[in-house]
């Protein structure tokens, strides 16, 4: 039994679609640029601060 529904004929890839998908993405970049110099303070001052819970990793020791 095979996994494909049907034949997969006559598709190509759709050059427009991707075109658009660049300039959605691009409006997107320039919206968020503004908000770059905040995120880049925030990531700093995470960086340079305590001790941070991811690295100590799971004990597991309420696994059951």
């Amino acid at each position: 039994m095979t996994g494909q529904v049907s034949r997969m004929e006559g598709q190509t890839a759709n050059g427009q679609m991707g075109a658009v998908g660049y300039v959605v993405a691009a409006g997107v970049a320039v919206i968020l640029l503004p908000v770059l110099p905040f995120v880049a303070v925030l990531w700093v001052v995470s960086e340079l601060g305590g001790s941070d819970e991811r690295e100590e990793g799971y004990s597991g020791e309420n696994a059951a």
